[in-house]
């Protein structure tokens, strides 16, 4: 239901909004800002649709990419080399950079 609506930009702001006819969701720009939003979810209990945040090579572990879970480890992934694609979180790189998930949709 939602991954028609998710909007994802060339650099990582995975979810600036999710919406859908019976809801909106607004969320800040940055994924340092997003990761603020929602509640937090332990990484063996993500569903479709939550939000996973990553340090970056080069952040000294502070939060500096955003992605939305899809599901079976998948993540929607984008980046401005690859573009939007799908990641599996549980590669190394991801599962080393891996710092936490936020739920932002409850169940509907």
């Amino acid at each position: 239901m939602i991954d028609r609506n998710v909007y994802v930009d060339r650099k990582c702001n995975a979810a600036d909004s999710i919406s859908d006819s019976d809801f909106y969701i607004d969320l800040p720009r940055t994924s340092k800002e997003q990761a603020t939003k929602g509640t937090l979810v332990d990484k063996k209990a993500l569903v479709k649709g939550d939000l996973v945040f990553f340090s970056s090579p080069n952040s000294n572990g502070a939060i500096a990419h955003v992605g939305i879970f899809s599901e079976d480890g998948m993540f929607i992934n984008a980046t401005e080399r690859n573009g939007v694609h799908y990641a599996n979180i549980n590669t190394a790189y991801w599962n080393e950079h891996y710092i936490k998930g936020m739920r932002i949709i409850e169940k509907l």
